[in-house]
């Protein structure tokens, strides 16, 4: 692509999340492009989120680790995206969308960082991760299908444009976590007031650190550390719940970590 079609693709994906509209001919951008060049345009694509007042760069979300993701989104293993301080809620929380966009909601385990993650000249490892952490967080993670048929969309599409995301909403962080077994722990999702999705911890890549290990070496390829403070999504624990009716009470439960709550509505 040259540079004047990157300025392109940019300004249209973003400004179609940005506004919150579907995009009306999604399956040719990209087409023939791989992942990596999707990696180059969303790092644009923060840049460009920045500069139209979404924040900064907040953390990282973590999409398809779990087996039945992957098979759902038709993806080989995980893939990440940005995500921006304007786009980090705390519980509880309410949230704009609009219907066209096909909203759903994730319940995942967040994890904090409380030291840098500096260059390290051999991959990262759980151990490694693990004593930079210093909270676990209950968490949900709002995507949006903007693509309309996201199966005939190009990976490389899907990951410049954050893989789905369009907001995370974070409940209270648990700073005595070591002693919770986080493959066993259970989640589970509601939509109003009916339990809807279950998932366990294992179904995030066998353990929800692994995650983090897979970002850490990840982003050690494009040169990029993680750091203090920031918040990674490590996907979600359970199938994607796709929204069809507003307002709507979401509501998800982790055992051992607590809970998160957001309520949807429809365009404001």
């Amino acid at each position: 692509m040259t540079t004047e079609e990157t300025d392109r693709l940019v300004e249209l994906l973003g400004r179609a999340r940005l506004l919150g509209q579907p995009l009306a001919d999604a399956v040719p951008l990209l087409a023939t492009a791989d992942g990596e060049a999707g990696y180059d345009i969303q790092t644009r694509i923060a840049v460009w989120f920045s500069a139209h007042g979404q924040g900064e760069l907040a953390g990282y979300k973590i999409g398809a680790t779990a087996k039945g993701m992957q098979e759902v989104l038709g993806v080989p293993g995980p893939v990440y995206g940005h995500i921006l301080s304007g786009k980090m809620l705390q519980s509880p929380a309410k949230h704009a969308c609009n219907p066209d966009c096909r909203p759903g909601v994730e319940c995942e385990i967040a994890f904090r960082l409380g030291d840098d993650l500096p260059p390290s000249p051999s991959p990262f490892t759980r151990d490694h991760v693990a004593r930079c952490i210093d909270a676990v967080i209950p968490a949900i993670e709002i995507v949006e299908n903007r693509y309309g048929d996201f199966r005939n969309c190009s990976i490389a599409l899907l990951t410049a444009d954050d893989f789905f995301h369009k907001a995370c909403v974070l409940g209270e962080p648990v700073l005595d976590w070591r002693g919770i077994d986080l493959p066993d722990i259970v989640g589970r999702t509601s939509v109003n007031g009916e339990w809807v999705e279950t998932g366990r911890g294992r179904d995030v890549l066998g353990h929800p650190l692994d995650a983090v290990v897979w970002l850490a070496n990840k982003l050690a390829e494009r040169d990029v550390c993680l750091k203090a403070g920031q918040i990674i999504m490590t996907g979600s624990m359970t199938p994607v719940h796709w929204i069809n009716r507003y307002p709507s009470e979401i509501n998800i439960e982790i055992s051992g970590l607590g809970d998160s709550s957001v309520t949807l509505t429809g365009p404001s």
